[in-house]
C-alpha cells in the first residue's frame, strides 16, 4: 500500500497538499462557510422539545394518540396542579383559587379543569352513593337535625357551643348518637389543648360522614394545558413560574405540587441543560489537557480547536439544511462531533510530526493517514445513519446530523487543518523510535492477552442475552424531583389515575358494551364513559332524599346570622363551662370530654377563643352549602349532564370516550406492561401512558436491533470493499466485536440497563471502534513488523483519540439527568473496552500473526 497508493490515498493526499500550498485561500473559504452556516442556522434552525415527536407518527400507538388529541384538544401536554390540604374543604377552596387564577390568564393556561369540581357533582353527589350508604348518611343527618338546625342558624363558635350545651343537657350516655358526639368533643378538646396531631381546621364533612362515603381525602387536582414554546428548552417554564408565585396565597397547610407531561418535561429539560453544561465544562477541560499532553505543540492544539469550532458551526448549518430542527437526542450531536472529530485531528497532527513537521510533511500526512481517516469517518457515519430506516425518529434525525458532521470533520481535517499547520511550518526532527518497555511486555504476553480477550468476549456473549431494556422513560428522570415524585404518588393512589388509558368508540352503545368487556379483565378496575355520570337506582335515592328533606327543612332553609364578636364567643365559652361543670358527672365519657374542652376554653383570652372558633367552625359554611345543594338533586340523564363535562367525554361528531383504570396501583414495568397488553387485546386503539410507554419502548428496542444489523452489515461491506483483504477485515472487525461484547457483558454485571438514551452507545461504538482498528490495521501494511507498528505514532494517536473521546463523553456520567448519566456510564464502559480491544488485544493478535507482505 505504501508503494502503490490507493485512490483514496491519492485523493486525500492531493487535497491536503493543495490546502497546504494555498493556506490563505483555504482559511478565507472556511471562514466564509462558517459565517454562512452560522447565519443560516441562527435564522432557520429550530429546537423541538416535544417528546411526542420522537417516534414516527405512522406507528399505530402514535396514530391512536394523535386521533385522540385531535378529538379532544385539551388532552396531552397537561400540567397537573396537585393540592394537598389538611381537610377536603381546604383542598376545594385552594383548587377554586388555582382554577380561577388560571382562567384569568388564557394566554398562559388553556382548558382549565377541576375533576369533580363542577357544581353538577355537588348537586348530584348523594346519588352516586350506593343505596345503603346513602340511607346511613340520611339517617345520621335526621338524628342530628335539631343540633344541625342550631348550627345552620349560627355557624360559629357560639352556635357550636349552644348545640353542645343542648346536647349535654339531653344526652343519654349509652346512646349511639352520644358516642358520636363524644368523639367530636374529644377532637375539639384536643384542638383547644394544642395536642400534637390535632387538626388545624375541623372538617365537618369528615365529622358527619359515614362508612363508604367518598370525597373525604384532602387532595384535589387542577389540570390545564399550558401554552408551551417547544422551540425553547423550557417550554412550560412561564406557566410553572406563575403557579409558583401563587402557592403562598393558598392558605395555611396547603401544599401545591406540579406534575403532568408539561412539568415532567420541563424539569427533565432543566436537568438536561444543567447536565449538559456540567458535562461541557468537564469535557472541555479534559480534552484541552489531553490535547496539550498528546500533541505537545501550540500550533497543533490551536489548529485542532479551530477545526472543532468550525466543524460545529458548519454542522449546525448542515443540520438546518438537512433536518431543520434539533430534538432532545440530536442536540447531543455536538458532544458526539467533538468526541470523534478530535480523533481525526490527533491522528493527522501526530502523523505530520512523525513525518518531520514541515510543509511537505503536512501534505504527505494526508496521503499517509488520509485513507484511515476516510474509512473511520465513513464507518462512524454508517453507525449513526443506521437508525435512518427505523421508526425511532429522534435517533434517525440525530443519525442524519451526526453522520453528515463526520463528513464535515473529515473534510476540515484534510483542508483547514493542513492549511493551519502549514503556515510558518518548519521541519523538525521526527521523534526517536526507541524500544518501549510496554511494547516489550505486550510482545512477551501476546498469547495471554489474546486468550484473555477471547475469554472476555465469550463471557460477554453469554451475558448479552440477559441485558435488560428499561422501556419506561420515567426511570430516566430524578425520582426525587417534584414532578416525578408527585406522579408516583398519584400512581400509587387508590384509583391509580396517573396510569389511566383512554380510547374512542363509535357511540353510546359501543361505550357500554366495551366497558362491560373491559371490566371483566382482572387487570382493569373502573371504566368511565359519559354513562358513568348517570347514577343507578335514582328513583329510590331521590325518594329517600325527598323524605329526609322534611326532617332537615330547618337546616336547609335557615338564614345564617353574622359571626358573633370575640366577646360574645368568650361569653358562650363561659356558659358552656358552667353547664359542663354542672352536668359532666352524669354524662359519662361525653361529660368528661366536655369538661376538658371547657377547661381549655376558660384559660383563653377572648381573641384566642375567637381564633379557636374560626378553626373549628370556619369550614362549617362549606359543609352546610354542600348539604343544601345536594338536597336539590334531581333526575340525571346523559342529556342532562352539563356541557362542560359532556365535551370531555363525547366528541362533536358523537364518538364516546372510554377511560380505563388499572385494578391496582402500577408498581413496576411488569404490571405496567400487563395492564397495557390486557386492555389493548380488547381495545387496540387505546392511548395513555401505559400504552404509549410500552409501545414506544418496543419501537426503540426494534429500532436498536434493526440499526445494529444495518450498521454491522454496512460496515463489514465497507471494510471488505475498501481493504480487499479477508485478514485485514477480520483484524478490523474482531476488536469491534470484542468491544461490543465486553460492553454489553459489563452492563449486565453492573446492572446498567439499556434505555431510550443510552442505546446510542452501540452505534457510536461502531464508529469509534472501527476507526481505531482501521488506523492500526492500515498502518500495519506500511511497517516492518508488529514492534515497528507499536513504535509509530499510530498507537499514540489511537490512545489519545480514545482518551479524548472518554473525556468528551465521560463527563455525562456526572449529569443530574439520569438518562444522560446512564449514557455517560455506558459510554465509559464502551470506551474502556475499546482501549483494551484496540491497544492490547489487536496488537497482541498482530504479534502472533505472520507479517503480511507489503
Amino acid at each position: 500500500m505504501a508503494d502503490q497508493p490507493t485512490v483514496i490515498a491519492g485523493a486525500t493526499g492531493w487535497l491536503a497538499a493543495a490546502s497546504a500550498r494555498r493556506p490563505v485561500l483555504v482559511l478565507v473559504l472556511s471562514a466564509l462557510l462558517v459565517a454562512l452556516s452560522a447565519v443560516f442556522a441562527v435564522n432557520h434552525l429550530r429546537i423541538n422539545t416535544d417528546n411526542f415527536d420522537m417516534i414516527s407518527a405512522e406507528k399505530p400507538f402514535r396514530k391512536a394518540s394523535i386521533a385522540f388529541r385531535d378529538a379532544f384538544p385539551w388532552y396531552g401536554d397537561q400540567l397537573a396542579v396537585v393540592l394537598d390540604a389538611p381537610t377536603p374543604e381546604q383542598a376545594e377552596r385552594a383548587a377554586a383559587v388555582v382554577a380561577h387564577f388560571m382562567r384569568q390568564q388564557p394566554q398562559t393556561f388553556a382548558n382549565v379543569d377541576v375533576p369533580g369540581g363542577d357544581p353538577f357533582f355537588r348537586r348530584s353527589g348523594l346519588l352516586f352513593l350506593d343505596t345503603e350508604t346513602l340511607q346511613d348518611f340520611l339517617d345520621r343527618l335526621a338524628s342530628a337535625q335539631g343540633l344541625l338546625a342550631v348550627l345552620a342558624e349560627q355557624p360559629d363558635l357560639v352556635g357550636l357551643l349552644d348545640m353542645l350545651t343542648l346536647a349535654l343537657e339531653q344526652a343519654d350516655p349509652d346512646d349511639a348518637d352520644t358516642r358520636q358526639l363524644t368523639a367530636l368533643v374529644g377532637t375539639l378538646a384536643d384542638m383547644a389543648e394544642g395536642e400534637p396531631g390535632a387538626p388545624q381546621m375541623l372538617s365537618w364533612r369528615r365529622q358527619l360522614s359515614v362508612t363508604g362515603q367518598r370525597g373525604l381525602e384532602g387532595r384535589r387536582v387542577v389540570t390545564a394545558k399550558p401554552v408551551q414554546d417547544f422551540g425553547s428548552l423550557s417550554p412550560a417554564k412561564a406557566a410553572i413560574a406563575k403557579l409558583r408565585e401563587l402557592a403562598p396565597s393558598l392558605g395555611e397547610g396547603v401544599r401545591m405540587r406540579l406534575t403532568g407531561d408539561a412539568a415532567l418535561d420541563t424539569e427533565e429539560l432543566e436537568s438536561v441543560k444543567l447536565g449538559g453544561s456540567t458535562a461541557g465544562v468537564l469535557s472541555g477541560v479534559g480534552i484541552l489537557l489531553l490535547l496539550v499532553i498528546g500533541l505537545r505543540r501550540v500550533r497543533a492544539v490551536l489548529g485542532t480547536l479551530a477545526v472543532l469550532v468550525a466543524g460545529l458551526v458548519i454542522s449546525l448549518g448542515f443540520a438546518t439544511l438537512a433536518v431543520g430542527q434539533l430534538n432532545l437526542l440530536s442536540v447531543a450531536f455536538a458532544v458526539l462531533f467533538i468526541g470523534l472529530a478530535v480523533d481525526f485531528s490527533i491522528h493527522y497532527t501526530l502523523r505530520v510530526r512523525e513525518l518531520g513537521g514541515g510543509a511537505a510533511a503536512v501534505g504527505a500526512a494526508g496521503r499517509s493517514v488520509g485513507p484511515s481517516l476516510a474509512l473511520g469517518a465513513l464507518a462512524a457515519a454508517i453507525g449513526f445513519l443506521s437508525f435512518l430506516p427505523t421508526d425511532y425518529r429522534g435517533l434517525a434525525e440525530l443519525g442524519i446530523i451526526a453522520g453528515g458532521s463526520m463528513v464535515v470533520a473529515l473534510l476540515l481535517n484534510l483542508t483547514l487543518l493542513p492549511a493551519l499547520l502549514s503556515i510558518g511550518a518548519r521541519p523538525v526532527a521526527p521523534p526517536a523510535k526507541r524500544p518501549d518497555a510496554g511494547n516489550l511486555w505486550l510482545a512477551d504476553n501476546a498469547r495471554t492477552i489474546v486468550l484473555a480477550g477471547m475469554a472476555l468476549g465469550i463471557a460477554g456473549l453469554v451475558l448479552t442475552p440477559f441485558v435488560r431494556f428499561d422501556f419506561n422513560p420515567l426511570h430516566l428522570k430524578d425520582a426525587e424531583s417534584e414532578s416525578v415524585s408527585t406522579f408516583l404518588d398519584l400512581a400509587a393512589g387508590q384509583d391509580a389515575g396517573a396510569y389511566a388509558m383512554d380510547a374512542l368508540v363509535p357511540d353510546a352503545d359501543a361505550a357500554y358494551d366495551m366497558a362491560m368487556r373491559l371490566k371483566a379483565l382482572p387487570e382493569v378496575g373502573r371504566v368511565l364513559h359519559l354513562g358513568s355520570f348517570v347514577p343507578a337506582d335514582q328513583e329510590d335515592k331521590l325518594a329517600a332524599i325527598e323524605q329526609a328533606t322534611f326532617f332537615l327543612f330547618p337546616v336547609l332553609t335557615a338564614e345564617a346570622l353574622p359571626t358573633a364578636s370575640a366577646g360574645r364567643q368568650k361569653e358562650a365559652a363561659d356558659a358552656f363551662a358552667a353547664t359542663a361543670a354542672e352536668l359532666a358527672a352524669t354524662k359519662g365519657d361525653f361529660g368528661q370530654a366536655a369538661l376538658r374542652l371547657a377547661a381549655a376554653l376558660q384559660v383563653m383570652p377572648a381573641t384566642t377563643v375567637a381564633a379557636f372558633g374560626e378553626r373549628v367552625t370556619g369550614l362549617l359554611p362549606d359543609w352546610l352549602a354542600d348539604i343544601r345543594m345536594a338536597f336539590e338533586a334531581g333526575p340525571v340523564t346523559e342529556a342532562s349532564v352539563p356541557a362542560a363535562i359532556r365535551e370531555r367525554w363525547v366528541t362533536a361528531d358523537g364518538r364516546y370516550r372510554l377511560q380505563v383504570f388499572p385494578d391496582a396501583p402500577i408498581d413496576g414495568n411488569d404490571t405496567l406492561r400487563a395492564f397495557a397488553d390486557a386492555v389493548q387485546a380488547v381495545l387496540p386503539a387505546v392511548t395513555g401512558a401505559p400504552a404509549v410507554v410500552t409501545a414506544a419502548g418496543q419501537t426503540v428496542l426494534d429500532s436498536f436491533r434493526v440499526a445494529t444489523v444495518v450498521a454491522a452489515v454496512a460496515v463489514v461491506l465497507l471494510i471488505a470493499v475498501l481493504l480487499r483483504s479477508a485478514a485485514d477485515m477480520l483484524l478490523t472487525l474482531l476488536p469491534l466485536a470484542l468491544s461490543a461484547l465486553i460492553t454489553l457483558g459489563a452492563a449486565m454485571v453492573l446492572g446498567e440497563a439499556l434505555n431510550f438514551a443510552n442505546v446510542i452507545v452501540l452505534p457510536l461504538l461502531f464508529g469509534l471502534g472501527v476507526a481505531s482498528s482501521i488506523h492500526l490495521v492500515v498502518r500495519r501494511r506500511e511497517v516492518e513488523d508488529a514492534a515497528e507498528l507499536m513504535r509509530s505514532s499510530t498507537p499514540r494517536a489511537v490512545l489519545f483519540s480514545v482518551l479524548t473521546t472518554l473525556a468528551s463523553f465521560g463527563g455525562l456520567a456526572a449529569s443530574p439527568h439520569l438518562g444522560m448519566a446512564s449514557m455517560g456510564r455506558l459510554l465509559t464502559i464502551a470506551i474502556l473496552a475499546t482501549l483494551f480491544a484496540t491497544l492490547m488485544f489487536l496488537p497482541a493478535l498482530i504479534q502472533l500473526l505472520p507479517q503480511s507482505r507489503k
